[in-house]
């Protein structure tokens, strides 16, 4: 199976290919807000490096959110004309559940900033390779970082592109370094292998609000 990934939802731009759980290629840009200029000039150099087309993909995989705001929109959006034009499945992957992929422990919490004094939330269970989130993402205070001690967490900043993890060590807990294209394409191709893909509508940007 050939599969893209596209990754804006943090502050960079993702973009993976891989053939056969083989990863050919894996474009990662520290590039803020431009990432609505040098989307498909990078797609475009990717493809003709490997001397591929669009059209051979099988699958293509785009971040739902949350995260930036304008990001998840650029990526959402090229990932959802790549699939309408070129007939092509499309799975969305929220952004919590790549962070939490990201860690070894059968149950992690994955935290994402969301300004200064909240963070978005999420807790996931993972049994025999298969990640399942068992909580709704919901808005937290940032001191609810430091109060989660019952399992595992990762927290993750857009502002300075790092990653944090607690209980225990980073050593013992994180298996791949960077929540990047690639984890992407690695829960997607799960989800599109257990539940096929949705309708093209109903892959929508994930916008969590604080309850008033």
């Amino acid at each position: 199976m050939n599969i893209l990934a596209i990754n804006t939802a943090f502050d960079y731009l993702g973009i993976c290919i891989v053939s056969d759980d083989m990863l050919l290629a894996n474009y990662y840009s520290k590039c803020k807000k431009r990432s609505s200029k040098i989307i498909f000039q990078a797609l475009d150099e990717l493809f003709q490096n490997l001397k591929m087309a669009i059209q051979q993909m099988d699958l293509i995989v785009t971040a739902t959110g949350p995260g930036s705001y304008t990001g998840v929109r650029i990526g959402m959006t090229a990932a959802k004309t790549l699939a309408m034009v070129n007939h092509k499945p499309l799975i969305g992957i929220n952004s919590l559940q790549v962070l939490a992929s990201l860690m070894s422990s059968p149950t992690c919490d994955a935290f994402l900033n969301c300004h200064a004094k909240e963070v978005f939330h999420a807790r996931f269970i993972r049994d025999n390779g298969q990640l399942t989130q068992q909580t709704d993402i919901g808005l937290k205070s940032l001191d609810a970082v430091s109060e989660s001690e019952e399992y595992p967490a990762i927290f993750y900043s857009i502002a300075t592109n790092s990653l944090t993890i607690k209980n225990p060590p980073v050593s013992a807990m994180l298996q791949y370094p960077v929540p990047d294209a690639y984890m992407l394409s690695l829960l997607g191709k799960q989800q599109y292998e257990i539940s096929g893909a949705p309708p093209l509508s109903a892959i929508q940007p994930l916008y969590i609000k604080q309850d008033a």
